[in-house]
């Protein structure tokens, strides 16, 4: 038998986004920029949940996942009603999807080294700046 390496709690929540991501693009791709929007929702609900204190999620796992979801939808909200416009709830929707998918990993970072959640805030920031360059530098969009 082969045996396989496990993968850390980063790169295993790191590889679902990008499931998640190519997934929407597979199905939808005449919207180009669905895909950057579920890899920017789950870097920063990866990010909160990462900045956020093991004990704090481990007493209030559900009310620490209401409040990071809620910051990403209203990240979103803000987003697409500034900077990312003009408004698209679609895109906030997509946004909003990728952090429910980075929100199933959240019990894990709970009981998470300090060294594994220092990888997966790395990996937030990485997959955010994956998901402008993924829309802004090869000039995805709406179709």
């Amino acid at each position: 038998m082969i045996a396989v390496p496990s993968l850390s709690p980063a790169v295993r929540q790191v590889i679902a986004v990008l499931v998640a991501a190519a997934g929407v693009q597979l199905l939808l791709s005449f919207r180009g920029d669905s895909a950057a929007h579920v890899l920017g929702g789950a870097a920063l609900a990866m990010f909160l949940g990462g900045a956020t204190a093991p004990a704090l999620l481990r007493r209030h796992s559900a009310a620490a996942q209401l409040v990071i979801f809620t910051a990403v939808l209203v990240a979103a909200w803000v987003g697409e009603m500034t900077v990312f416009g003009p408004f698209d709830l679609d895109d906030v929707a997509f946004t909003t999807g990728g952090a429910f998918v980075a929100l199933a990993f959240l019990p894990q970072w709970a009981v998470a080294a300090r060294s594994e959640r220092a990888r997966l805030i790395l990996a937030a920031v990485a997959l955010a700046g994956a998901a402008l360059g993924y829309r802004y530098l090869l000039g995805l969009g709406k179709a």
